[in-house]
């Protein structure tokens, strides 16, 4: 008894070190562009194709993840796609042409796609709501370390290629740590191995349930990512708050955003999920309202942080909820759909946020925030109709 508990603790740190891993490479680009600009002689725009080709990898992989899971279960996809994470991140070092960057940034895309998928799929089946918001709160911490360790090596190795071999060698340790743990990778309640799924993805990809719960995916990391990306844009640019104060209160609001997916640990224990995303998307609209208002500076400050500390938590609400909005035989196929389809959504609909505000100004950003959040409410309730078992579900059948 004593030694499962071991091995389950054991496992169990395995995980939170590796979303802390999946966030590093998140952090790299922004700080070592600069110096791969003047390496590779690339104008400032072609970091968009870097971005581009890593969001095109994850995309494909994260949507494909359930059959590559079925072939190679949960360690064995884990442990190959960090090896190839690692391998990717340290060819940044040794590639001498800029289009193989490109290639090598989308091949770490695949890697990660399928480990963000992986991770989360067997996450929701194993563990309770209060360890999946610790795990997104830990992927928080690596986002926030990626740019530190590049900061390091350019300052006192004077080198960005030794920050990405240096992350590309720690993801290659996590990939053997996979290995070394596969016989670890079991579904607690069934004792059986997660591993094996019953259902094709060409038979989820049918059912109304999964693109019901793609697009609420693809809606809520718009609503997520809304604020957080423009804070600072719109607080210099339209409300004309003084640059250093806006930079600290867009940097505040996803430490506000990590903050809230720990406390959301402690509270989800006696909350069911349902509960804590309708909460936690009300409390979120009333912090963008409180910008929408432009009362006064101060409101505009506390409603950013807290729309990043309230929205925070929902995604891992949302994964953990997964299996039982779409059935345990469709689960791992649609974690990895949801996943592909909140990447997409952070893409594009900040964006579109962009491109509406070139026309009607910027303080059209709170109204889109809040229509988004809105609008997730929504898709989130149509999600449960299409839920198993559900009485309009089954007149439907």
């Amino acid at each position: 008894m004593q030694s499962h508990v071991l091995r389950r603790v054991f496992l169990i740190a395995v995980v939170y070190i590796s979303f802390i891993s999946l966030g590093l490479p998140d952090g790299l680009h922004g700080v070592a562009w600069p110096s791969m600009m003047a390496d590779f002689m690339v104008p400032l725009d072609y970091l968009g194709l870097l971005l581009i080709a890593g969001t095109a990898g994850y995309l494909i992989s994260s949507f494909f993840s359930g059959p590559v899971i079925a072939r190679l279960g949960i360690g064995g996809l884990l442990s190959l796609s960090c090896a190839v994470t690692g391998a990717g991140l340290a060819g940044y070092a040794f590639a001498p042409y800029w289009w193989m960057i490109i290639v090598l940034a989308f091949t770490v895309g695949l890697a990660g796609g399928a480990i963000d998928a992986g991770l989360n799929a067997y996450a929701a089946r194993n563990f309770s709501k209060r360890i999946m918001q610790w795990l997104h709160a830990s992927y928080g911490i690596g986002v926030m370390l990626g740019p530190l360790i590049m900061v390091y090596f350019i300052n006192y190795r004077d080198s960005w290629k030794d920050g990405y071999a240096a992350v590309g060698i720690l993801q290659l340790v996590i990939g053997a740590a996979f290995l070394l743990t596969m016989p670890l990778w079991k579904d607690k309640r069934k004792n059986k191995n997660v591993e094996i799924i019953n259902e094709k993805i060409r038979d989820t990809i049918t059912r109304p349930s999964s693109w019901v719960n793609m697009l609420l995916f693809f809606v809520y990391a718009g609503a997520e990512a809304g604020l957080g990306i423009w804070a600072y844009t719109f607080l210099t640019e339209a409300r004309g708050f003084e640059q250093a104060v806006s930079g600290f209160i867009a940097g505040a609001f996803w430490g506000a955003y990590t903050l809230g997916r720990i406390s959301a640990g402690f509270y989800s224990k006696f909350m069911k999920t349902y509960k804590l995303i309708y909460l936690n998307l009300a409390v979120s609209f009333i912090g963008v309202l409180l910008v929408w208002l432009n009362i006064n500076e101060a409101l505009d400050y506390t409603g950013i942080v807290l729309n990043g500390f309230a929205i925070g938590p929902v995604f891992p609400a949302l994964v953990s909820g997964t299996e039982k909005r779409v059935g345990g035989q469709h689960a791992f196929n649609v974690v990895g759909m949801q996943m592909a389809a909140s990447g997409l959504g952070y893409a594009v609909l900040p964006g579109l946020a962009g491109i509406i505000a070139k026309y009607q100004g910027l303080e059209i950003l709170p109204a889109f925030v809040a229509a988004l959040i809105a609008i997730t409410a929504v898709l989130y309730r149509l999600a449960y109709y299409y839920m198993p078992g559900h009485s309009f579900n089954r007149q439907k059948r």
